[in-house]
């Protein structure tokens, strides 16, 4: 198949995979009728300023790369697919033609380096996208052996081993593709069938969608068998929690978005929204996003509510969404700054660093921190443990060393297990609280004896 490489100009700004401050992307297939006005938006999540428009004719479906380098759109009229580089600006695109009218989703494998796009207008081929190229390296073709009225969804199993295509004709079948011999497998799981997921949390469930059912099925989907219904719940699109616990289907026949628990399956409330059709969880997930087809919007939904919050605008008929999530930031526990005494009772703290006996430091008590709170395990005193008492543990001590009424913690360190260096004018401790458990640092001044005597013989 041929390949066509389109340069967007006028995007010096952008477009990296990320926001500028690392924030997640929202990614939305904006299809204009026309194709005129149509696009890929992309919405910084942190601040929901809109950071580029990426033209591609009536792009329907959007799916990510699992490395985030690559997007690639279904294109509902344009007979093709997209590929967008998302690692660089300007960005750069790349057609890919031969494909069906009316294409609706390409599914990707978890490694990416895969994609499987049909269309509900075909004659049932998948046709194979190599990411790697960006072209198309062949066909599965559902087509040659079973009269398949329309595909509307394709997905691929967390483990790789499964594609899984939905039929929207009213037969309702569904066509389960072995990955790995190519075998094909067809089950009639009821009429107008709209999509299909499989759970992350490895309990391999299969959840199939249908309108004509009117609710979604859940299967396993190694041995398709049957493991429970949802009543009243069926999506145009549908995603997981990561556990499995929770279901989320944009009903864009009612008008909402509904959310199942997946344990009872029951649906446990219910958002109302204009023609709901793309959906998306942040990586916290603490929210998700919706997109309204009719609306012009994407709504921000939070799942400790189950009610949105705000709406992102200014598309003109909004489809699929996606998200790319910005780098984790590790959260980094807060450090207490305590006071302590080296050698208390004294003002210059001298050690010498040849002397074979003992250097005691006190973590002094305040307002705000209580001594006997710290775990004298976790206490490194310029880069030294504390002595331990024979057959009794460590060299603990509780006293008031400073007169202010308050108990603090004195221990005991061997001087020659000290790091300190000649010349070194402070020396630190850091260490731990019992539970809850907080970090705290303190420093004080020294005088290492063996560095003045050296200043002396120079002299």
């Amino acid at each position: 198949m041929r390949g066509a490489r389109v340069v967007i100009l006028g995007l010096a700004f952008l477009l990296f995979a990320t926001g500028a401050t690392g924030a997640p992307l929202l990614y939305v297939a904006d299809r204009e009728p026309t194709a005129v006005n149509s696009r890929v938006a992309v919405v910084d999540l942190q601040d929901d300023t809109e950071k580029a428009s990426i033209y591609v004719p009536t792009p329907y479906g959007i799916s990510i790369t699992p490395d985030g380098t690559k997007a690639y759109t279904a294109n509902w009229q344009n007979w093709s697919c997209y590929a967008i580089d998302l690692t660089t600006p300007p960005a750069t695109t790349t057609r890919m033609e031969k494909v069906m009218a009316y294409a609706q989703h390409i599914a990707l494998t978890p490694n990416g380096d895969l994609g499987y796009v049909a269309s509900v207008a075909g004659t049932g081929d998948i046709l194979i996208i190599n990411t790697a190229t960006d072209t198309f390296s062949g066909s599965i073709p559902l087509g040659d052996e079973f009269a398949i009225v329309g595909i509307s969804y394709t997905t691929v199993s967390p483990d790789g081993r499964w594609l899984f295509v939905v039929d929207g004709g009213y037969e309702g079948y569904l066509y389960r593709v072995d990955l790995t011999n190519g075998g094909i497998q067809q089950a009639g799981l009821g009429s107008y069938l709209t999509s299909a997921v499989v759970s992350q949390d490895g309990t391999g469930r299969l959840y199939i969608s249908g309108r004509g059912n009117g609710g979604t099925y859940a299967y396993n989907a190694d041995t398709l068998d049957w493991m429970g219904y949802v009543p009243g719940a069926y999506g145009l699109r549908m995603t997981l929690s990561k556990d499995g616990t929770r279901l989320y289907l944009t009903n864009y026949w009612n008008n909402c978005l509904q959310i199942v628990d997946t344990g009872t399956y029951s649906m446990i409330a219910s958002v109302p929204i204009n023609r709901p059709v793309g959906l998306a969880l942040t990586s916290d997930e603490k929210t998700l996003l919706v997109s309204s087809e009719t609306g012009g919007y994407v709504a921000v939904i939070d799942l400790a509510s189950n009610s949105i919050t705000k709406t992102l605008g200014g598309f003109v008929q909004p489809e699929e969404i996606a998200i790319l999530a910005g780098p984790e930031v590790p959260e980094v526990p807060e450090v207490l700054q305590v006071a302590i005494d080296i050698k208390p009772g004294g003002h210059r703290n001298p050690i010498n660093l040849k002397n074979k006996g003992k250097v005691w430091v006190a973590i002094l008590s305040d307002a705000t921190f209580n001594a006997a709170t710290v775990n004298p395990s976790t206490v490194v005193f310029a880069g030294a443990s504390p002595l331990l008492k024979r057959h009794k543990g460590l060299c603990v001590k509780l006293e008031d060393v400073n007169g202010d009424g308050l108990l603090d913690m004195v221990l005991h360190f061997k001087t020659e297990d000290l790091t300190l260096q000649p010349g070194e004018t402070q020396a630190c401790l850091t260490g731990q609280t019992f539970e809850p458990v907080k970090a705290f640092t303190g420093c004080d001044s020294v005088r290492t004896v063996k560095w003045e005597e050296q200043q002396k013989r120079r002299r």
